[in-house]
Order: C-alpha cells, then sequence, then structure tokens
C-alpha cells in the first residue's frame, strides 16, 4: 500500500505538473484575484481592502468589520467562502509537487516525502480554519468576541509561518539541487583536465 502511494506520488510530483500548477497560479495572481478585488472596491465604495486580510498577514478583527459596512462583510464573506479558497488550494497542491518533485532529485525517503507532502496542506487546513473563524466574526456582528478575535489572530499568524516554512523548504530544496549540480559539473571538469592531461590532443 505505501509502495502505490510512494508511485502514485511521484507520478503526479512531474515537471509538467510544476509548470502548469504554476501557470494556473500565475494566472490567478496576474489576473483573477486583482479582478475580484477591483470589483470589491467599487461596491464597496473602496471601504474593503479585501487584499490585506485574504492574501497578506492581517488579521481580520472586529475594527476592521466594522470599517467593511454591511455590503461589504457579505461581500468579503463570499470571497472568503470562494476565490481565497481555491487560490489557497492551488498553492498548495503547487508547493506540495513543486517540494515532491525537487525533492526527487536528491532521492529522499518516504518519511521525508510525507513531511513535505504535509507541510503545505497544513497550511491550507490553517486558511479553512482561519477562514471559518472570519465567517462567524461576520456572522456575529456587531456582537464583539474577544475570544474569537484571538483565534483569528493566533490562526492568521500561524498560517503565515507555515507559509513561510514552506517556501524555507523550496529554497534548501533547490540549493541542494543548486549544489548537486554544481558538484557533478566539477567532477566532470576535473575528469576532463585528467584525460586532457593524459591526452594533450583532446
Amino acid at each position: 500500500m505505501e509502495r502505490k502511494k510512494l508511485i502514485f506520488i511521484l507520478r503526479v510530483a512531474s515537471l509538467q505538473n510544476v509548470i502548469f500548477l504554476a501557470l494556473l497560479l500565475a494566472l490567478m495572481t496576474l489576473f483573477v484575484i486583482p479582478e475580484a478585488v477591483a470589483d470589491i472596491h467599487l461596491k464597496s465604495n473602496g471601504a474593503l481592502e479585501v487584499e490585506k486580510y485574504l492574501f497578506g498577514i492581517n488579521p481580520c478583527d472586529f475594527s476592521v468589520l466594522t470599517t467593511f459596512g454591511e455590503k461589504g462583510r457579505m461581500l468579503f464573506l463570499i470571497i472568503l467562502s470562494s476565490l481565497d479558497i481555491v487560490f489557497h488550494f492551488i498553492f498548495a497542491v503547487f508547493i506540495a509537487v513543486f517540494l515532491v518533485w525537487s525533492g526527487m532529485q536528491l532521492k529522499p525517503s518516504y518519511r521525508k516525502l510525507k513531511l513535505w507532502l504535509a507541510a503545505p496542506f497544513i497550511l491550507f487546513a490553517l486558511n479553512i480554519i482561519e477562514n471559518l473563524l472570519t465567517a462567524m466574526a461576520i456572522m456575529t456582528f456587531p456582537l464583539k468576541l474577544r475570544w474569537l478575535e484571538l483565534l483569528i489572530q493566533l490562526f492568521t499568524w500561524s498560517r503565515f509561518a507555515s507559509a513561510v516554512f514552506c517556501i524555507l523548504l523550496i529554497i534548501i530544496n533547490l540549493s541542494l539541487i543548486s549544489l548537486k549540480c554544481l558538484h557533478f559539473f566539477t567532477l566532470f571538469e576535473t575528469s576532463l583536465n585528467k584525460q586532457r592531461s593524459k591526452n594533450p590532443e583532446l
């Protein structure tokens, strides 16, 4: 069973899928999200700066919800339950596929592969919980629940920390691959120099 899972993971984590997911993420980042954000700004008369609270590290607390107004809060709730979830799911899948693909070049253990797979989906789960808590804050507005605000802040910063951890994993993998390639070229050049010293005609 474990072997079948490993084969499936390695099959999915191809360079083609990495490129496809990167393009899909770029499409959403450059076109879909800005269009949705612009539409929300228009409908909320510029009061709802949605990008700060969906894709940044600013927790959506009671004071923020107050500035949105009733229409802005409903728009924000719609985005929380649709575009934000789709974006972060694609982001999590991209990170997972990229980590496994880059990790395959390093011949990792199955245990390490599972860690790489778990990290981005922990990030996605934290985002879902944060969205649910924020939705609860919107639905209970104008009731101010301090414990709810604290939980939103906790999961916002946890999501941010998880995202940083995933990015660090990517950087580490790419650095190790670069060192591996550099080592290969160094050995190749050394071997070539030895052949040239033995046979000056080469």
